[in-house]
């Protein structure tokens, strides 16, 4: 006889316990988030080793398929700031009054820093001609 996970044996949900589930749409939104977050991660390899190589070898490696990665990189930060936005609420509402509060403030710091690194829009400069 193992373990039984609450929800199979029949037990009721009940917002607020330890065996509540979020929704799927909830899920799906963290879903969206993981993967814009893992490609951007990858993304972010491959642009911090070109520029370690860059200035490991003192050549010039940023050709024309860098640039797009560059502009890829640029695009799936502004995408994944709308879904970190919503999905950090919207998880705070329903996980609120869980018993295990002691996740509460690793949870509220996981989700500033998401938005701290969200403000890299602040590290992109764009040039004005005048």
């Amino acid at each position: 006889m193992g373990l039984q996970d609450p929800v199979e044996a029949g037990a009721a949900v009940v917002p607020g316990s330890a065996t509540f589930r979020p929704s799927d749409r909830l899920r799906k939104l963290l879903l969206v988030v993981f993967v814009l977050f893992a490609l951007l991660a990858v993304d972010s390899v491959y642009l911090g080793t070109i520029t370690w190589f860059e200035w490991w070898s003192g050549n010039t490696l940023q050709d024309y398929f860098y640039q797009v990665v560059f502009l890829l990189h640029l695009a799936l930060g502004f995408l994944i700031i709308a879904p970190v936005i919503v999905f950090g609420p919207l998880h705070f509402r329903n996980a609120w009054k869980r018993p295990n509060a002691a996740r509460s403030a690793p949870a509220s710091a996981v989700f500033h820093r998401a938005l701290a690194a969200a403000s890299g829009i602040a590290l992109t400069r764009l040039a004005c001609s005048t």
